[in-house]
This record gives structure tokens, sequence and C-alpha cells, in this order.
């Protein structure tokens, strides 16, 4: 679908009317910004108290360059790190509610009201339905990153991370969003039920996330069995390419952690591979799941 037809597209504009006059619009803002920002703060809380702590067992409880906390000046530099990632994290699990929650009951919705026929009847093609509840479900995921976006420059004003690793960061959390939202549509457009496929969308996406991860570990432990095996170097670290959260391989360097170095340059070329296909491979299963009969079996 060109630009053109696509703003000019009926269902993107009553969309984005349903989306941002809905309830969810006003509780995803605030549990968005909400949520990173107390992990934020609780990461700062629990690296001053380390840092008190190292102080007083050395002896410079009453140092010069100290703030009004008592942590040195220089150890500032230090916080911006585990700040960085506890927002990631608990933007990443944010996100992993909020998709399948905005995008779940999207055409199930539809067809459960018996509303999906007479789009099917319209002019409207299957991509034209398929484009108009992503695009429109996607702006919105979009204004929740970017509510976002204050708390994540706060690690980079404290120290430790860089400009580009907070951009690269903040493009990254906007591609997993796509991938979770074209799965979420995929099984919103296959099940007859919304409350069925926000469930459904909810299970998917928790083991799309975490599933690989967790098959990596228990085939490093029955690897690790065996002498001479080597996990920076086989080929079961590339089974965490599977989950979206690998794209964050290609944040580079953050701090003292090198958010690349286990996948390496194949893992991080996977990761984008299997972006890809499955964003791609669910637009297409949700592409087939509106088309109407009478059209699918010509």
């Amino acid at each position: 679908m060109n630009a053109p037809s696509l703003f000019s597209n009926p269902l993107v504009r009553l969309e984005f009317m349903r989306r941002f006059r809905g309830g969810l619009a006003a509780w995803g803002i605030p549990l968005m910004v909400f949520l990173p920002g107390v992990a934020v703060v609780i990461a700062y809380l629990a690296g001053t108290s380390n840092q008190q702590n190292d102080l007083m067992d050395q002896g410079f409880g009453g140092a010069g360059a100290m703030m009004a906390d008592g942590i040195s000046v220089n150890q500032v530099d230090n916080f911006g790190e585990p700040m960085f990632f506890a927002l990631m994290v608990t933007a990443l699990l944010a996100l992993m509610v909020l998709v399948p929650a905005v995008l779940g009951g999207s055409i199930a919705s539809e067809r459960d009201a018996q509303t999906l026929q007479p789009l099917q009847l319209t002019s409207l093609r299957p991509s034209d339905i398929v484009a108009g509840k992503l695009v429109s479900s996607l702006a919105y995921l979009l204004l929740l990153l970017t509510c976002l976006a204050p708390a994540m420059t706060i690690p980079f004003l404290v120290g430790g991370v860089t400009l580009s690793g907070v951009l690269k960061s903040f493009g990254l959390l906007f591609l997993v969003c796509v991938e979770l939202a074209a799965m979420a549509l995929a099984i919103s457009a296959a099940l007859r039920r919304s409350v069925s496929a926000i469930i459904t969308s909810l299970l998917a996406t928790g083991f799309l996330m975490v599933g690989p991860f967790v098959m990596m570990g228990v085939a490093f432990m029955v690897g690790s069995r065996n002498l001479g095996f080597q996990g920076d170097r086989s080929v079961l670290r590339l089974l965490g390419s599977f989950s979206p959260v690998s794209l964050f391989s290609w944040v580079g360097t953050v701090g003292s952690v090198d958010t690349g170095g286990f996948a390496g340059t194949s893992g991080r070329v996977w990761s984008l591979v299997w972006w890809a296909v499955i964003t791609f491979g669910s637009l297409l299963i949700a592409r087939r799941s509106v088309t109407a009969p009478t059209v699918r079996d010509r």
C-alpha cells in the first residue's frame, strides 16, 4: 500500500478516533511513564546506597567532593548504566502487556460484533483493513514511547550512557512494538472472540520474548555436560535471536557492557532476519484471515 492510499484509508481515521478516545489510551500513558520512572529511581537509590556503604568501609565518609547524599561527584558517572538497563527492562515488560491489550482484540472484536463482514463488502482491500488497524495502533504505541523519552534521557544526563545508545534503544523499542503488534494482529484476525484473542496474544508475546532465552539456557545446560563445550562459540547462542529482545545487541557498548558481545555479528544479523520473518509473516497471515471467503476461494 502506498502512502496516499494509506492516509486516505477511512479505517485509519476511524481507528484513530477509537484508539485515542478509549479508556485504554488514558491508562496506557501513565503506565508507560510511571513504571520505568520508578525503575530508574530504584536503580539510582540502590546505586547510592552501595556507594555510601563502600565509602564508609573505606573511611571516606567526610571526603570533600561529596554531594548532599554523601556520594562522590565522580562516582555518579557509574549510575547511568544500571538506570538504563532497569528502564529498558521495565519498558519491555510494559510493552509485553500494552501491545497485546491494544491489538489483541482489534480484528476479533470486529468479527465478534459482526462488523467485519460489512468492512469486507466495502471497497477496502484486506491489506487496507490490516494497515488501518496496524497504523492506528502503532501511532498510539509511538505516542507511549514519546512519553517515555524524558525518562530515557536521565541515564544519559547522569552519565555512563551515550546519546547514540539512547537513540538506538528508542528506535529498537519501536521495532519491538512493530513485531509484537504484527503478531497480535495475526492472532486477532485468526480468532473469533476478542477476549480469547487478547489472552492468546499475551501468552504468545511472553513466549516470543522470553521463550528463546529459556530454550537457549536449557540447551547450554545440556551442552555444558560435554567436555570442551564453549558457549561463546556455540551455535546454540543463536537461539536467543528469535526473541525481539535480541535486537538490543545492536545498541553496542553501554558503560562497561557490550550488548552484542555474546551474540556476535551472526547473532545480530539473525535477530534482524527473524524480526523481518515474524513481522511480515504475521501481516500476511492477518491479511489472509480478513479476506472474505468468496474472494479467497476464487
